[in-house]
Order: C-alpha cells, then structure tokens, then sequence
C-alpha cells in the first residue's frame, strides 16, 4: 500500500479519488450536532506524563507558521476535503474505514472503547459501525471515547474527560460498559510518546478486554515498535502491522491490529516472561 501512495501524483490522485469514494460507500452517517453525554474525571494524576495537557507553548510567530503549513496542506489533501464535505470529524476516519474493510473489525452491537478519541472521527466511524445510540437498527452497540482534551463527541458516543491511566477512569468504563473492542489512534506526539500511548492503551485493554475481543493502536516506524508486537503477538492469536492508503505517504505512521485476544495470556504474563 505504501509503494502505491509514492507512485507518480497524477497515478496517485486517481487511485486516492477512486478509495474515497469506496470507502464513503460503505459509511452512513447521521448528524453528528446532537449533544451525548460527557463525563469529566480530573486529569492532574500523571501531571508530568505524556498524557498531560500541560506542555510548553511555542513561540506565536512559530505557532503561526506551523498553523499556516498545516492548513494549507489540510487544502491541498483530497482526504481532509472529502472528510470535510462528508461530516467526518477529520481525515483519519477514512484510515478506521480501510482497516475494518480488510479486517472486519466491528459488528452490529459491539462495544468499542476509544482511548485518546478526540477529535471524535474513529468513534464516530465505529458508532455507525456498530450501531451505536437510538437509530432504529436492531441491537444497539456502544462507543466510549476517552480523551485528556474536551471534544464534542459525535453521536451515538458517550466521552469520558480524563486520563485512561487513572484507576477512576477505568473502573468506570468497566463497569458502563463489557468491551469486545479496543482500539486507539491517539495521533500527535513522537514515536516515542506514541508508544508509551500504545503500551498503557495495552494494560487498559490487558484489565478489561473480553477473550475474542480485538485491539488497533497507531504508532510510528522506528527500533523499539518490535517490542510491543512481540507482546501482541503473545496476547492475540494474529498481529498484522498495517498502512492504510489514506495514510499520508511521507508519514512514519502504521498501526497495529491484533485480532482475537486469547483468554488465558495478561500483559503481566508476557511482561513476565
């Protein structure tokens, strides 16, 4: 996939033209204006860690200059338009749509946890996967978002401000909710934050995931991603590294999705080992 996003730009713009437009058939989505519940944890349990809110701010000139680089990359990006005319949060939920085509990731009546949701795309991909909220479908699934940051959830949702680490945090969502899916993207940050990211989202989903159940984290290329797939690959019974086409081509990004969570291996067993 990654090979084909660095063809020549006009092979690459048809093919991206012709992905969006399978993806977008496969998605329904509703109004996403609707009000869902949000409940608000303090955040101030792991002020120094690289879930906190807290970080330095750049320079206003440096700011303003990364602002205008982004957007006019935001412009140019066929993903981010498309996202944008079809009531997507943001691009990223077109990269949710292409992992669960190949990997049937979601069903009718499932719960899915999202763990560093905001700003809301992933959840609001697996809402209409699922069948989240009153939509007059049968069965209706559950989508939890948790973010450090407040966002307005999309509908269907319900959100939860606060730290994922916090014992709080997850002792609610355990008992809201009896999870079959995990997964999270968590985007910004290095590779190295975006691994931690994925090891604590892993801890989560070692206390809390039902056996059968599947888990998706985003992370970047780099030495230390083979530790955390040998871990998967002990706790799941497939562990494939993924790159979608909608992912940008100059990106180090890929994701993890592991498939089926074995019932008798935790994480302490593995990090035992």
């Amino acid at each position: 996939m990654q090979t084909i996003l660095s063809a020549a730009p006009l092979r690459r713009r048809a093919l991206t033209e012709r992905l969006i437009s399978r993806l977008l058939s496969q998605l329904t989505l509703t109004n996403t204006s609707t009000h869902n519940a949000t409940t608000t944890i303090p955040t101030s349990i792991f002020p120094d860690s690289p879930f906190s809110t807290h970080k330095p701010t750049p320079s206003t000139r440096r700011q303003a200059s990364t602002n205008s680089t982004w957007a006019a990359r935001q412009a140019r990006d066929p993903h981010a338009r498309a996202a944008k005319v079809q009531g997507l949060k943001s691009r990223a939920g077109f990269k949710l749509l292409e992992i669960d085509a190949r990997y049937k990731l979601f069903r009718n009546g499932q719960t899915v946890v999202d763990l560093g949701y905001a700003p809301g795309s992933w959840s609001q991909v697996a809402a209409e996967r699922v069948g989240a909220g009153d939509d007059g479908r049968g069965r209706r699934g559950i989508v939890v978002g948790i973010d450090l940051i407040p966002a307005q959830p999309p509908r269907g949702v319900t959100s939860i401000q606060g730290d994922f680490l916090s014992p709080r945090v997850r002792g609610l969502v355990r008992e809201v909710v009896g999870e079959q899916v995990r997964r999270r993207d968590g985007g910004g940050g290095g590779e190295g934050t975006l691994l931690d990211l994925c090891h604590a989202a892993l801890t989560f989903a070692s206390d809390t995931l039902k056996t059968g159940g599947h888990f998706v984290c985003k992370f970047y290329q780099g030495a230390e991603d083979k530790a955390l797939q040998k871990k998967l690959q002990k706790m799941f019974e497939k562990v494939h590294r993924e790159k979608p086409e909608s992912s940008r081509s100059d990106s180090k990004e890929a994701y993890f999705v592991a498939l089926r969570r074995k019932g008798d291996i935790t994480l302490a067993d593995v990090e035992g080992v």
